[in-house]
């Protein structure tokens, strides 16, 4: 039971740090993610500030045609158009928010002071998945799972515990003595005589107890098929995330294509 409780235990470990590379990869995507919004934000500013000095060149201008200067007002907003320049331009900020907040979520996660990342980061591109995935078999990959694999310890660990209490029903038979030496003088302390010892067994058997150690035995029991049923749950969720996962990622690629 100590055994597969210290396996439970490394495996939470390689679970924590499974769960913080992952947190840490999707905060960096998020990072470069937004700094590329921001780039093409910018982008459209440029060109929508081209448009706005168009319309308005034009609306000053008027057409020379008598028949079409009645509509000039309603042929170019001008208003509109700056409208939707403005509210482009309200998203750099948005953005920025965004950004130094992820910085200082990425800095957590490395066991940092939040500062910002940015400069330090340096200019870079989106990480981009692999076209193909290696899967194998379904079952080998959910072994894989650190979650997986500290609850399957634990549930082996709780089995243990059921013979442990089911031992209490028989007797316990020990063998204890002494080994020493005495002596009144010191200088015949080590002599033959001085030795001396005894040896005896005890015999102990818990049978009045019995209803009490058969208790215990079904509450380990109920325990262990506690734990067995939130173990196979873990695993049909696990085995569903995983088919998720690969859904998702064969349809991204369509999406991206």
């Amino acid at each position: 039971a100590a055994e597969d409780g210290l396996e439970a235990s490394a495996a939470g470990y390689d679970e924590v740090q499974v769960t913080l590379l992952g947190d840490v990869a999707a905060t960096y995507v998020h990072i470069r993610t937004l700094e590329t919004r921001m780039e093409f934000v910018r982008q459209n500013i440029a060109e929508q500030q081209k448009i706005v000095r168009i319309i308005r060149q034009l609306h000053e201008l008027g057409d020379p045609r008598p028949e079409r200067r009645l509509q000039q007002p309603r042929a170019y907003h001008v208003e509109q158009i700056e409208s939707i320049l403005a509210q482009t331009e309200a998203l750099i900020p948005q953005l920025q928010l965004e950004s130094r907040q992820a910085s200082n979520r990425l800095c957590v996660l490395l066991g940092t002071p939040p500062r910002d990342l940015l400069q330090e980061l340096g200019a870079g591109r989106i990480p981009t998945a692999p076209a193909e995935i290696v899967v194998g078999i379904p079952a080998d990959l959910l072994r894989r799972r650190p979650d997986i694999r500290r609850l399957e310890r634990q549930v082996a660990a709780q089995a243990e515990h059921i013979g442990i209490a089911q031992a209490e029903f028989y007797p316990s038979l020990t063998i204890s003595g002494t080994l020493g030496y005495s002596a009144p003088e010191f200088r015949d302390l080590y002599s033959a005589r001085a030795f001396h010892g005894n040896v005896g067994p005890s015999f102990q058997w818990n049978i009045l107890n019995y209803g009490r150690i058969l208790n215990n035995v079904r509450l380990q029991d109920a325990r262990f098929q506690e734990m067995l049923t939130g173990y196979q749950n873990a695993v049909l969720m696990a085995n569903a995330e995983v088919e998720n996962g690969m859904a998702r990622f064969l349809r991204a690629q369509e999406r991206a294509a």
